[in-house]
């Protein structure tokens, strides 16, 4: 049974300002930042670079992909 992927959904060190990023640092998706327009159509925010992150904190349970954006 292959492993659940970290999003950003989980992790406290992922901030809001003009786009989403993290705190820590790392670099997310080719722009290094998540736009909001991605956030509120509910994507899944998985990036290769959160998989194997040694600052990943996760905030609590995963939110589910109907729970996830705005309606």
């Amino acid at each position: 049974m292959p492993s659940k992927k970290i999003s950003l959904y989980e992790c406290l060190n992922a901030k809001v300002g003009k786009d989403i990023y993290c705190s820590k640092g790392h670099k997310l998706g080719d722009r290094g930042t998540v736009t909001i327009l991605q956030w509120k159509r509910g994507e899944p925010l998985v990036y290769e670079i959160c998989q194997k992150c040694h600052d990943f904190n996760r905030m609590g349970e995963p939110i589910l992909p109907e729970d996830r954006g705005w309606v």
